[in-house]
C-alpha cells in the first residue's frame, strides 16, 4: 500500500523544495512529487499553464541529476477541463540512468509505470507533459519519440538543454503530440502555448 510522507530536502539532496512529498512502497523506490493549489482557469485549452513552483522544481530535479551526469525526466500532471489544461503535479519517476559509451539515457520499468497509473487514477490526474534533459543540444530523439510516457494527444514533450541548467519552458526543445507524431512548437509560438503562472 502506497503512503505519503513529508521528505525532508536536507537529508534527500535530490529534492531541492519543501513542496515535495514522496509515495513510498516498503520496499519499491519511492515516486516523488511536488503539488500546489488551486489556480485560476485559463480559457484556452491548447494553452498549458503551469505554476512557477512546479517549474521551478523540475529545474532543480532535472540539474539534481545533471550534477551526477545523467539524463533526469519529470512529469507534468493535472486537469484538462473545457476552459483549461493546467498542471497541479510535478512527479519524479523511480528511473534508472544510463551511461555508457553510446551515451546517456534512462528508463522507467513497469512497476514504476503501474504505480505512477494508479497514483494518476486515485488523485483525478492526466499525465499533460514529459519533462527531460540532454547533456548538451535539446531535441528529441528516435528514443525519446518511441519510449515516450506521456501518449495522450495534444501532450507536450519538453527537453532541457545542458542537463536543465537554467530551466525553462522557452529554453527547452519544445514538442507536441499532434496526430500521433511529436511535432516541434516553433520558439516564438512556446510562451504563448505554455504559461508560467
Amino acid at each position: 500500500m502506497l503512503a505519503d510522507a513529508q521528505v525532508d530536502a536536507a537529508r534527500d539532496p535530490a529534492i531541492a523544495s519543501p513542496r515535495w512529498t514522496a509515495r513510498v512502497r516498503c520496499t519499491e523506490p519511492r515516486l516523488q512529487s511536488f503539488d500546489v493549489g488551486a489556480h485560476e482557469h485559463h480559457p484556452d485549452t491548447r494553452v498549458l499553464t503551469v505554476p512557477r513552483p512546479i517549474v521551478d522544481g523540475t529545474g532543480d530535479a532535472l540539474r539534481s541529476f545533471g550534477a551526477e551526469g545523467l539524463e533526469g525526466l519529470v512529469l507534468w500532471a493535472g486537469e484538462v477541463t473545457p476552459s483549461a489544461a493546467r498542471v497541479t503535479t510535478g512527479l519524479v519517476p523511480p528511473q534508472h540512468p544510463i551511461r555508457d559509451e553510446r551515451g546517456v539515457g534512462y528508463f522507467v520499468d513497469g512497476d514504476a509505470l503501474f504505480d505512477l497509473n494508479m497514483h494518476l487514477h486515485r488523485n483525478g490526474l492526466l499525465l499533460l507533459a514529459q519533462v527531460h534533459s540532454h547533456p548538451g543540444e535539446a531535441y528529441h530523439s528516435e528514443a525519446d519519440d518511441r519510449y515516450a510516457i506521456v501518449t495522450a494527444e495534444g501532450s507536450y514533450s519538453l527537453v532541457a538543454p545542458d542537463f536543465g541548467e537554467g530551466f525553462a519552458a522557452h529554453s527547452c526543445a519544445v514538442y507536441c503530440l499532434e496526430g500521433g507524431e511529436w511535432v516541434p512548437v516553433r520558439h516564438d509560438d512556446v510562451l504563448r502555448r505554455i504559461h508560467v503562472v
